[in-house]
């Protein structure tokens, strides 16, 4: 995993991190557990991708597909915990769940099959 990877795992869970501290600054006594975690999926995307870089290929179909994911469900993580705190909702969030749990699984999948097809 190089460097500049790891750093942007880093910078984007120090990002949610502060982000969602900076937000709840303003909107005392409130708080949501969607925005509050937001800064966990990039988090363990990091630590998941140092265990398996052996066996994940470069520019792959499969670690695309994954950092995709985690993106994704960061972003309607911290969405979603600003339209609760407003008390708002939009169809889309729940959309953009289920596009981030699907890409994220489907890169798990194929992780799973080039696992057991070199083993």
């Amino acid at each position: 995993m190089n460097k500049r990877l790891l750093f942007g795992y880093l910078g984007a869970t120090l990002f949610l991190l502060i982000a969602s501290r900076v937000y709840l600054q303003f909107v005392p006594g409130v708080s949501n557990f969607f925005m509050e975690t937001a800064f966990l999926y990039p988090l363990f995307a990091s630590i998941f991708e140092v265990f398996m870089q052996k066996k994940l290929q470069p520019f792959s179909f499969t670690k695309t597909s994954f950092r995709l994911g985690i993106t994704t469900l960061s972003v309607v993580s911290f969405i979603q915990g600003v339209l609760e705190i407003a008390l708002a909702s939009h169809p889309l969030v729940e959309i953009m769940w289920l596009v981030g749990i699907t890409v994220t699984l489907i890169s798990f999948v194929f992780l799973i099959a080039r696992l057991i097809d070199k083993a």
